[in-house]
């Protein structure tokens, strides 16, 4: 593998030391060696059996090599450790390699590292948190704006008042009639049950770093939150709590459409103008996220925005001064679609709870398969009680 100039000079600083002795002693030898044969051939002049030019130019050439020896000494200059004997040693071959190839092949590379699990990877280890991160789970939180009622009860009636009469006029001495037309009702709310169903291992709930009961609710109670809301939109009614969009009263007092396949200004100024008064000072709207977005853009005949920022941390944001409340469950914008309800649901919508969300846990059913089955439950119902504070808009066809 390439290294880094860093990691280069750290390298080269390590090497030096341990094979500095080596040169030495390699480099004494040879200089011993030339003084040895420089001294040889001066005995052979003495005894003339070579000629002072020989022995000259003999010598000459000898102090050459040794000027040669000295340069090498001095591109390396380092303190000579004491001298170590045998076989030249792993960071000597190490230097060699780098110094010949540029490279410092794997099997020499002979230290501790965490790329290499054996070599000192098993020793490191990551650092986990205790948190556990979490994708969003949209749900129609119609809880916020309707009216929620808890019972002990099987079902919910609510008394309701279903028609009324009209006062008359009468002379000072007329004769009165019976004013006739109140009558009264009662609605009908039944709590309907749904459950999740979670079987684990024995071994997760004893090793997990999580309770993972408590987990478990927590899960149960956010798919809950999703699946109410859904049924508070748009359910039938049948073992489920009854949508607004579902009751026949309240696609009976429909708004339609001005623009066809879309939305229009003119659609939310008829959606908002189509509710009683007493209704409207209270009301919310309903309606997705993407519809917002449309709406944010509409202007009144004045040039105004209809829409307007919240200006207070965690309160939302008005249309014609009514709060929004960003719907999941409520359609997109399209032909013939309920993409925009406005009233108010604390008057037109109850919700009643049963039971709050209980967990049943069970060894025995799963005891062969080393598990533990957890069963979530929870009743709850819904239902429109008075559809005329509830309006909603259903987009013009294409």
């Amino acid at each position: 593998m390439p290294l880094e100039k860093k990691e280069k000079e750290d390298l080269i600083k390590e090497v030096k030391s341990a094979i500095s002795v080596e040169i030495k002693d390699e480099t004494k030898e040879k200089i011993a060696e030339i003084n040895t044969a420089i001294a040889a051939k001066f005995e052979e002049l003495k005894k003339g059996k070579t000629t002072e030019a020989e022995f000259l130019e003999y010598k000459t050439k000898a102090d050459g090599r040794l000027d040669e020896i000295e340069t090498k000494m001095n591109r390396l200059p380092i303190e000579v450790p004491e001298k170590v004997k045998g076989e030249k040693s792993d960071e000597h071959k190490a230097l060699m390699g780098f110094l010949r190839k540029g490279v410092v092949g794997p099997e020499e590379l002979k230290v501790l590292r965490v790329s290499d699990d054996t070599a000192g990877g098993y020793l490191t280890s990551p650092e986990i948190t205790n948190d556990l991160l979490k994708t969003i789970v949209e749900f129609s939180n119609i809880r916020s704006v309707a009216n929620v009622r808890t019972t002990s009860k099987n079902e919910i009636w609510v008394r309701k008042r279903t028609g009324t009469f009209a006062a008359k006029h009468v002379g000072e001495t007329g004769t009165k009639a019976e004013t006739t037309g109140l009558t009264y009702g009662m609605e009908k709310i039944p709590n309907n049950e749904i459950y999740a169903d979670v079987i684990i291992s024995n071994q997760e709930l004893e090793d997990s770093d999580f309770n993972m009961e408590a987990q478990i609710a927590m899960e149960a109670g956010e798919q809950f939150g999703v699946l109410e809301g859904t049924d508070f939109v748009s359910g039938d009614g049948v073992n489920k709590a009854e949508g607004f969009l579902s009751n026949a009263a309240v696609i009976a007092g429909k708004i339609a459409g001005d623009t066809a396949g879309d939305l229009s200004v003119t659609d939310i100024l008829n959606l908002y103008y189509g509710i009683k008064e007493p209704y409207a000072s209270n009301a919310t709207w309903l309606m997705r996220r993407a519809t917002v977005q449309k709406v944010v853009l509409f202007k009144d005949a004045a040039n105004h925005y209809i829409w307007m920022p919240s200006l207070v941390d965690k309160m939302p944001s008005t249309i014609l001064g009514r709060p929004i409340l960003e719907t999941v469950d409520m359609p997109a914008v399209a032909s013939l679609a309920y993409a925009v309800a406005f009233g108010n649901f604390r008057v037109g919508y109850t919700i009643s709870d049963r039971t709050q969300i209980s967990i049943l846990r069970d060894p025995y059913s799963q005891k062969l398969s080393g598990a533990v089955e957890f069963t979530i439950r929870k009743r709850v119902g819904g239902q429109v009680v008075q559809a005329e504070a509830i309006k909603v808009l259903q987009i013009k066809t294409t």
